[in-house]
């Protein structure tokens, strides 16, 4: 895991629930320093919490186990130094940020071409789609929605965004559970919760779910710990939580493809 230092504030994603911070934060590889543009979210931004700062970097680490791309992440180091500087701004703003581990990916402003629920998929973005699919139906992510995509294409692939309503299993949700393997009973109240929900039950003949059952099935313990060993601990440590989560969806690999199916209903 990547991490760097905040350096400078460029600018403030208003747009945003959680109003992220673009920053140009600097880097050592190799000994040499590099700077990066990084889209920061930090404690004291709206709706951050040590929790969220855990499944958006955590999140972002398992779809890549997915073969999903996603914009790089980081660990930012965030200065009694930078909180000063950009103190004033962000209190124009009604907003304040304190020091200590943020998280951040890598910045694009260019290069994207937004994805909506109506477009056309071609048989590559079809099986990207089946991954970004099944991996928020296995991390219960509820956050890639129709009217909220968190998905852009960059060249020829998808690539998704925000994982900090990822791992929702982690908070503590009043009401009957459902089973981590119990895919077609996740967000039944929305009628299309997913953005590509629709497409991918039109086309559900044309699916092989395969790829993405070994995938999951690679989720083992021996890599959500090498995971959750690139978090600082100071988001918490969730690592037992997650194996158990994760096991007990691979020891009903049987039922994932005709979950899958019935998710699409």
């Amino acid at each position: 895991m990547l991490e760097c230092d905040a350096l400078s504030l460029v600018e403030i994603k208003r747009n945003g629930a959680t109003k992220p911070l673009v920053v140009e934060c600097e880097l050592s590889l190799d000994n040499i320093p590099v700077r990066k543009t990084i889209l920061l979210k930090t404690e004291g931004l709206p709706q951050i919490s040590n929790l969220s700062l855990y499944c958006e970097l955590c999140g972002n680490l398992l779809a890549r186990e997915f073969d999903i791309e996603t914009p790089e992440p980081f660990v930012v180091r965030v200065s009694e130094e930078f909180v000063a500087a950009t103190r004033k701004v962000l209190w124009e703003e009604s907003l304040k940020i304190e020091a200590g581990f943020g998280v951040g990916c890598e910045y694009f402003s260019q290069g994207f071409v937004g994805v909506n629920s109506n477009m056309a998929l071609s048989k590559e973005k079809l099986g990207q789609a089946v991954m970004i699919y099944g991996f928020d139906l296995f991390s219960q992510n509820p956050d890639r929605k129709v009217t909220n995509p968190n998905c852009a294409i960059k060249g020829n692939r998808l690539v998704a965004f925000d994982f900090e309503k990822s791992l929702s299993f982690l908070y503590e949700i009043l009401g009957p559970k459902v089973k981590p393997w119990e895919l077609s009973k996740l967000f039944q109240y929305e009628k299309v919760w997913h953005l590509f929900k629709d497409s991918l039950s039109k086309r559900s003949k044309e699916i092989d779910w395969q790829p993405l059952i070994k995938r999951v099935k690679r989720i083992d313990k021996g890599k959500i710990e090498e995971i959750c060993s690139q978090i600082p601990f100071q988001f918490g440590d969730y690592a037992d939580k997650l194996v158990e989560h994760f096991e007990e969806i691979i020891v009903n690999n049987d039922r994932l493809e005709m979950e899958l199916l019935r998710s699409l209903k």
